[in-house]
């Protein structure tokens, strides 16, 4: 699934530079932080992540006030927390972002499922490291199958969105949980259109 979630990160990030071009062209009076970066990324990537919420530098108060950049995850529970992301602009290091997706992210309470670090050069320019709560990794060294949008007509976001539902009346049980989390990527890849080949890679990186 890591290599999934990666090609998706990928997309999202081609998507946003062809959708927005002139994303880094300011004026001399004006000045871009990274809080402008992770916004427009976030809702690229929520084309492809639509059966969660997504949030930008929400405060975790019982994790000192942390900030992550980007969260998909279902509001109000902690069920379904499935992708942090945090980004980084031109020469800042990444090596802080990686520990802290680890540390406090994945390996607490919140056990969120993936972590990423991106790192935006340029439009042409990015590196993105990929993590899960196996310590596998990955990163965009190696090359990216484009994945296109998925229509709003596609019967299969509705079965998605109902297995969301399922999880969510289920957050007592760990095992109903992983039962839908399960249903969902073989859901994702039907929607996505793997091929048997990327399937098995897919499944194997999960076991």
């Amino acid at each position: 699934m890591i290599s999934l979630i990666g090609q998706i990160l990928c997309s999202a990030l081609k998507n946003l530079f062809e959708n927005q071009p002139d994303i880094f062209d300011f004026t001399s009076q004006t000045g871009q932080t990274e809080w402008n970066l992770p916004h427009h990324l976030a809702n690229e990537i929520h084309k492809y992540i639509f059966w969660l919420d997504h949030d930008l530098d929400v405060t975790k108060r019982n994790l000192g006030n942390k900030r992550p950049d980007i969260i998909f995850h279902k509001r109000g529970t902690n069920a379904l927390n499935f992708l942090v992301v945090e980004v980084k602009y031109r020469d800042r290091s990444v090596e802080e972002d990686i520990r802290k997706i680890k540390e406090d992210w994945m390996e607490n309470e919140l056990k969120y499922r993936f972590g990423a670090s991106i790192k935006i050069v340029d439009k042409n320019e990015y590196k993105v490291i990929l993590l899960d709560r196996k310590d596998d990794k990955w990163s965009n060294n190696q090359e990216i199958k484009f994945l296109p949008v998925s229509k709003l007509s596609n019967p299969i976001r509705n079965e998605i969105d109902q297995k969301v539902n399922k999880i969510l009346s289920f957050t007592q049980s760990q095992d109903y949980v992983k039962e839908y989390e399960r249903q969902i990527d073989q859901l994702v890849y039907e929607l996505y259109e793997l091929t048997d080949e990327e399937i098995k890679i897919v499944e194997e990186e999960i076991r």
